[in-house]
């Protein structure tokens, strides 16, 4: 099935998406429950369940799934408080929610859950060094960054693909393309963002800026779509290398300014005020943190730190980081708007225009 038919069978049914963002920042993305969503999808406990006639019996799961009692207690437990089940003290029986249904339930998880997959795969990994404190010795990282070659590239590649569509979806929610005729996404990796608003938009043309590493998924990914002449790439090291010296209406940055620090994002939020004209825009998407909150005591943040060296390394800025970033480059926060669709609940698209 291609790409575009994915996206289009998304946007019919995007309700069944809409997941409270607390939920998502409580649960889906809370580093305790990882393991167990994991597990609950791996021996698909709704199957299980269902097949149980709706309750099932810890006891009698046990010996099906191959866990003790107790376990299985402790793991429905932690279930429960993500609202994906309910535990029934008296008789030690379990039954699903309609919520869990959806979230764990192996077809649904293909939709729901696999954007975030492929990376809590490689986090499981290497959870064992992880527990005891020990970095992970370079040979074993799975993840490389910045990417210095292709495998690198396709590891980020196999986790951030993915979403790239429901991001082009509330890119096209959010930005007004209809005036544009010209776009560059600086980090934008294989391209899959522009192409499928590319896609939507026949008249505009878009520039991507990326690593070289990632120059070949791009090539890849292009065929893929409908952009032959609208489309270019540049191999870019932007710590290295000044942007292209061309004129855009719209300049995007998405999900990446977080793993910069302010001398970085400030230098490209500079450059980037000089390629947008009068009347053109920059488009930041990012998560957004309130009253000046930092991650670092976030065992996310902190589990990136450890895992991969230089990979988000900085985390979501405050809107007075952003505010303050803007205008240091001649820049303002024209209005910003928060994405409640899973699985990108909590992006913010930030529109800066420039100061008159």
């Amino acid at each position: 099935m291609s790409a575009i038919s994915n996206l289009e069978i998304w946007q019919k049914n995007q309700d069944n998406y809409i997941i409270d963002y607390e939920f998502v920042e409580k649960h889906i993305r809370s580093f305790p429950f990882i393991i167990v969503l994991f597990w609950a999808i791996e021996v698909d406990l709704v199957s299980e369940i269902s097949n149980s006639g709706g309750k099932g019996s810890l006891q009698k799961l046990e010996h099906r799934i191959g866990i003790s009692e107790n376990k299985l207690h402790a793991i429905a437990q932690m279930l429960e408080e993500m609202e994906l089940l309910e535990v029934s003290s008296e008789n030690r029986e379990i039954s699903i929610t309609e919520l869990g249904k959806r979230l764990l339930s192996k077809e649904n998880a293909n939709e729901i859950i696999s954007p975030y997959l492929k990376l809590y795969e490689l986090i499981r990994e290497a959870l064992p060094e992880f527990e005891q404190n020990v970095k992970p010795k370079g040979n074993d990282i799975k993840l490389e960054w910045p990417p210095r070659s292709n495998k690198s590239a396709n590891n980020f590649a196999d986790f951030m693909s993915p979403t790239a569509r429901y991001v082009a979806l509330w890119l096209e929610k959010t930005v007004d393309f209809s005036l544009a005729s010209k776009i560059l996404d600086i980090g934008g990796g294989d391209g899959s963002i522009v192409s499928q608003i590319l896609n939507n938009h026949t008249h505009l043309f878009a520039d991507v800026v990326d690593l070289p590493a990632t120059h070949s998924l791009f090539e890849s990914n292009i065929k893929n779509w409908d952009t032959e002449g609208r489309l270019r790439f540049f191999p870019i090291n932007f710590l290295h290398q000044e942007l292209p010296d061309e004129k855009y209406d719209i300049v995007l940055f998405n999900r990446m300014l977080c793993d910069w620090n302010d001398k970085v994002v400030s230098n490209l939020l500079n450059q980037a005020s000089k390629l947008v004209g009068e009347n053109g825009c920059v488009i930041i998407c990012e998560a957004l943190k309130g009253k000046n909150e930092r991650w670092d005591g976030d065992p996310w943040f902190i589990f990136w730190k450890t895992l991969i060296p230089g990979y988000w390394q900085y985390g979501p800025r405050s809107e007075k980081d952003w505010h303050s970033l803007a205008n240091e480059a001649g820049l303002t926060i024209q209005e910003q708007a928060q994405c409640k669709m899973h699985p990108i609940a909590g992006t913010y698209t930030i529109k800066l225009v420039k100061q008159h």
